[in-house]
């Protein structure tokens, strides 16, 4: 917590709102710069130090009729910040304005079907992962959505960055003094932020603005908002700072770089406009007697941030002892994946004659898996499911080199988790077959 200080969400507030206490330093208060309901002191957020925009300069800009902003990064998903979201049924109360010109509540006036906030959000500990997608009810057409920053060692010192917004042009401004046209900033990129504010995490935050004197900056009314590099590519999204535009108190930015994996399975799982980046992945799962006791998730193996991609938690599965479900999961091709099974009665489909088992078909490509494991967990390691972009380029004749390589990927990778849930504890892995009373596992071409 912080010493007598306070953090302000840099949203214009179109409802009465309170912020909560965020560590701050030197006494100075710190507003979230978006809108919030929250326990302590009210929000606000802005540009300050920039220019009007010009019209139409600005596509893939979103406002938020609650005193936020958003990027349209998909046909129909928008990214805002997490902290926007904290008014009960906020995306009921409170219309989105897409494809605008730049004037306030231009363009498409839409509300959004469902909203999905990161997991790993974390409104006490300086708003780490404040990222929010909204999914609308279909696409508007002719407009172009924002590419995202994937680069970790993107943007580097003294980058210029620009942000947008209809927040308040000076962090003394009221509610009613914000401006009609979108204002834009550029701001240089601090590579060192921890210099002006020690709770910044720079794995999932970073700073901008013009130290050490400040005079530029986003603020009140801005929470959401994109901040881009000069092509146009997103790297962040307006979320907190200290006051607005003050010396050695840069504004805080939630860095897209450290979901985009996320987003990239979010947006596979949830748009109803399936990029082509995504594939599908069928799972047939026979349950033993037991069907309780079964649960199963789809995990981003290659990255130690991205929470699952699918998760069906034992207890909620419904079904008669050895029946046979179906699931499709749409995710990311190209990437290696965990399928985990959950056993609660940690002792794997343990009926007398096994008869649980799984099947896994990606593509062209099948896994067949069954037995015991000894374990609440075990996972076993799909390899570039889906095939990458050269794969789809490759010729037939190539296939049957392809599908042999990936069996004894397969047949090497398997791997036991012998300790924690998939839900952000450490894990640790033993590199050795899945089930140890030799389980039928075999690769092949799915018919």
């Amino acid at each position: 917590m912080m010493q007598a200080t306070f953090a302000i969400f840099k949203i214009l507030c179109s409802v009465p709102l309170l912020l909560p206490s965020v560590a701050a330093t030197n006494g100075a208060h710190s507003h979230l710069r978006g809108n919030g309901h929250f326990n302590r002191h009210r929000l606000e957020a802005k540009i300050v130090g920039g220019h009007e925009a010009p019209l139409n300069s600005y596509p893939s800009y979103v406002q938020w009729s609650n005193g936020c902003a958003g990027v349209l990064i998909h046909d129909d998903i928008v990214i805002t910040a997490a902290h926007c979201d904290s008014v009960t049924n906020s995306i009921q109360r409170f219309p989105l304005f897409v494809g605008g010109d730049g004037r306030s509540r231009s363009g498409t006036r839409i509300h959004a079907t469902a909203a999905f906030r990161h997991p790993r959000y974390d409104l006490e500990q300086s708003f780490l992962y404040d990222f929010l997608l909204l999914k609308l009810p279909h696409r508007i057409d002719g407009i172009p959505f924002a590419p995202l920053n994937a680069n970790h060692s993107y943007p580097t010192n003294g980058i210029p960055l620009t942000v947008v917004g209809h927040g308040m042009l000076d962090s003394e401004d009221s509610r009613n003094d914000a401006p009609t046209i979108y204002h834009e900033v550029t701001v240089p990129y601090i590579e060192s932020c921890s210099v002006y504010l020690h709770q910044v995490q720079s794995e999932v935050q970073f700073c901008a603005g013009d130290m050490p004197f400040g005079g530029r900056d986003a603020c009140l009314g801005d929470s959401g908002s994109g901040i881009f590099d000069d092509e146009g590519l997103l790297v962040g999204l307006v979320s907190w700072g200290i006051g607005c535009a003050r010396p050695r108190k840069p504004g805080v930015y939630a860095r897209i770089s450290a979901v985009e994996r996320w987003i990239a399975h979010m947006i596979c799982q949830e748009s109803s406009y399936q990029p082509a980046h995504c594939t599908n992945v069928q799972v047939s799962l026979t349950v033993d007697d037991y069907p309780e006791q079964i649960g199963l998730a789809l995990l981003d193996y290659d990255s130690t941030s991205t929470p699952e991609s699918v998760v069906i938690p034992a207890g909620s599965i419904i079904a008669n002892p050895q029946q046979t479900l179906r699931y499709t999961f749409s995710v990311p091709k190209g990437r290696n994946y965990l399928l985990q099974v959950e056993d609660t009665g940690q002792n794997g489909f343990c009926c007398e004659d096994g008869a649980g088992e799984v099947t896994i078909r990606d593509r062209q490509f099948r896994y067949h898996l069954s037995g015991l494991f000894q374990s609440r967990y075990a996972s076993v390691l799909l390899p570039e499911v889906g095939g990458s972009e050269q794969d789809d380029e490759e010729t037939e004749s190539n296939e049957d080199e392809e599908a042999a390589e990936r069996l004894h990927e397969a047949n090497l990778a398997m791997i036991l988790r012998s300790k924690g849930n998939g839900h952000g504890r450490e894990q640790d892995y033993e590199t050795r077959p899945i089930w140890p009373t030799r389980p039928t596992i075999s690769s092949s071409k799915a018919p």
